[in-house]
């Protein structure tokens, strides 16, 4: 259950001609009077300066005069011999008997058509469920002298909703209530109550801060209501015997919002084969957050880092009794994934070399916690032991938009889930991902489905030296890449490349280097390059490449295409097809090269270097000109 606490100050501030009703002797004639009426703009239980943050505009004044005070017999004091009158003027012109005595009630409000004031000893809420809003009253005698000033007080109060602990915008926090709608001036007293409920949007908000405010009519005795609140559907709760009074603010401050629980991380080091027995936390250096982080050390043993704590310089360590497995818990008090949670958190070679943490780290169990970081570059880089990660490893960091060498070297990684980016879809840049994770013998077909705003995959699998085969649609999604240079640099047990493995990356521009070295590779497909209008660099792509048969349509049809494929363009082809095809022996085997140098390229720039040096089997490499060999 939710704690509210309220609060509303006791003062109690007199007005002019609220209290007290005088007869003056009378002169024994009749006369004009004009009665004036003014506004208090400070609610009783706050400050001068608080009040006059809060502009009020009145343009309605509404006065009914008798000549009793229970308000029952109406006097026709004005000129039209009524007792009532409605203007936007603040001063009154009546017509008294100097020898009777009458009593008014006054009304003021903006004029916005919230109130229907045809009887102020019924005032009421033009639509009672909706929120009221400013509004001045007073009950005073007349004087029999030439002009008269009343202050009016306030006929509502401000509900002020504060949440202690802050709450997220766009939420949507919906309030039920039982309005007073209907007023009685001549009393001050609520006749008619109304069933309310309203749905706020809620604006982020910091503790303490006020989430929403708004208007209720109240009498000027002090009474109480209840508020159910319902916060983004979390569930009901009631407050009870919030008090409410006319010219008084009432806050609500409690936790509309519901704390959620801590949350918190795991991960697996061993120290099996080390020769020390010291572990060093993986936090970045700096000052911590406002929250608490308990470390349970997987030994029995326990510390508390309290929050806006200054780390050491030298990290926050322990020392194990003996070198064997532990699991490792950080739990964080900030228990919404939203938040920050805990420091950024890099366990990899590039965050401590000393204690060779990227050595101990065997597994991510369970997501990071929310760190923060928009980039988690080199974050495990050199974790040469880490064998297992948690398929949920970035759900929590949905922030995150550099992942550049994120797993590099990780040499003992075998599976990649297939959801681990699922989450992370402001992500641009996988630039060296997976470079030189040696054990990875697969790539999950959708892994980077949800990554619609990649643009690096530069290096991505490089040196992915067990890998022999990419997913036909792995890249489908990711149509603003432009780089997919060295992407499977010496993946050299890659057999095979899908044919339609680019096909949605029109924007690319880069090559260079991307399948170098993949001495495994049985074939280069047939149209691999036919979207990919605007790439220029294709410097050593399949340099390397000795049992890669040859296709003629590589980059196009060449029967309909080779005079407008490369037409005014810049390319580079230095090196592409250096040495495909050397082991094969036949030209049946080695296949037909793409007839580079009988395209027509207009007036761009082609740099030939080298490209076919070292083809020599395949079926047209007679036509080969020297200048590209």
């Amino acid at each position: 259950m939710n704690k509210i606490l309220y609060y509303i100050m006791c003062a109690v501030l007199l007005l002019a001609g609220c209290t007290e009703e005088t007869d003056a002797l009378l002169p024994q004639s009749t006369g004009k009077v004009t009665v004036s009426m003014t506004a208090d703009t400070q609610y009783a239980n706050e400050s001068a300066p608080m009040a006059t943050t809060r502009a009020t505009t009145i343009s309605r004044y509404v006065m009914e005069v008798y000549t009793d005070e229970g308000c029952t017999i109406p006097a026709p004091v004005f000129a039209d011999n009524g007792n009532h009158k409605e203007q936007t003027s603040a001063d009154f012109v009546l017509t008294l008997d100097k020898n009777q005595s009458y009593h008014c009630l006054l009304w003021a409000d903006a004029g916005d058509g919230v109130y229907t004031v045809t009887d102020l000893k019924a005032v009421t809420l033009a639509d009672a469920t909706k929120e009221a809003s400013e509004a001045y009253y007073a009950k005073a005698a007349l004087e029999h002298k030439d002009a008269q000033t009343v202050t009016l007080k306030r006929a509502v109060t401000l509900v002020k909703l504060k949440d202690k602990n802050g709450v997220d915008a766009g939420k949507t926090l919906n309030l039920k209530y039982s309005q007073p709608s209907q007023l009685n001036l001549q009393t001050g007293a609520i006749t008619q109550e109304t069933q309310v409920s309203r749905n706020v949007t809620t604006q982020q908000t910091a503790a303490g801060e006020v989430i929403t405010e708004f208007y209720m009519p109240a009498s000027q005795a002090k009474t109480s209501f209840s508020l159910t609140f319902n916060y983004d559907g979390e569930g009901e709760e009631v407050v009870a015997d919030i008090p409410l009074q006319a010219n008084y603010t009432t806050g609500v401050t409690g936790e509309y919002k519901k704390q959620l629980p801590p949350d918190f991380m795991t991960f697996t080091i061993d120290l099996t084969n080390c020769s020390d027995k010291l572990y060093i936390l993986p936090f970045e250096n700096g000052i911590t957050g406002n929250y608490t982080l308990t470390i349970n050390w997987g030994d029995g043993k326990e510390e508390t880092i309290a929050p806006e704590t200054t780390l050491p310089t030298s990290g926050v360590s322990h020392t194990f009794a003996e070198n064997k497995e532990y699991t490792i818990t950080i739990t964080s008090s900030q228990g919404d994934v939203s938040k920050v949670q805990m420091p950024a958190f890099m366990p990899g070679y590039y965050h401590n070399t000393t204690k060779y943490n990227s050595k101990k780290l065997k597994a991510m169990n369970t997501p990071m916690l929310n760190t923060g970081e928009t980039s988690f570059s080199n974050c495990f880089y050199g974790c040469q032991f880490l064998t297992t990660i948690s398929a949920t490893l970035f759900n929590k960091n949905p922030q995150v938009t550099a992942f550049t060498s994120c797993f590099s070297n990780c040499l003992s990684l075998q599976d990649i889930p297939e959801q681990l980016f699922a989450m992370n879809e402001k992500a641009t840049t996988f630039t060296n991902c997976f470079s030189s994770c040696g054990s990875i013998t697969t790539i999950p077909a959708t892994l980077f489905a949800a990554n619609t705003q990649a643009v690096y995959f530069s290096g991505c699998f490089s040196y992915c030296t067990a890998l022999t085969k990419v997913p036909d649609a792995l890249f489908a999604t990711n149509t603003q890449v432009t780089d997919f240079s060295k992407c499977f640099t010496y993946c050299s047990d890659l057999t095979t490349i899908p044919a339609k493995l680019f096909e949605k990356n029109t924007l690319v521009t880069d090559f260079d280097k991307c399948f170098e070295g993949c001495s495994a590779l049985t074939e280069i497909p047939n149209l691999l390059f036919a979207t990919n209008k605007s790439a220029t660099g294709f410097s050593k792509c399949f340099s390397g490449c000795k049992e890669a048969k040859l296709n003629p349509n590589i980059f196009c049809n060449e029967a309909t295409e080779k005079t407008t494929r490369f037409l005014n363009m810049t390319i580079d082809f230095t090196y592409c097809f250096k040495s495909c095809a050397y082991s094969l022996n036949t030209s049946s085997a080695a296949g037909t090269a793409p007839a580079l140098w009988e395209y027509t390229y207009g007036s761009g720039t082609i740099t030939k270097t080298d490209c076919f040096e070292s083809v020599y089997t395949v079926s047209n490499s007679s036509a080969i000109p020297n200048e590209w060999k």
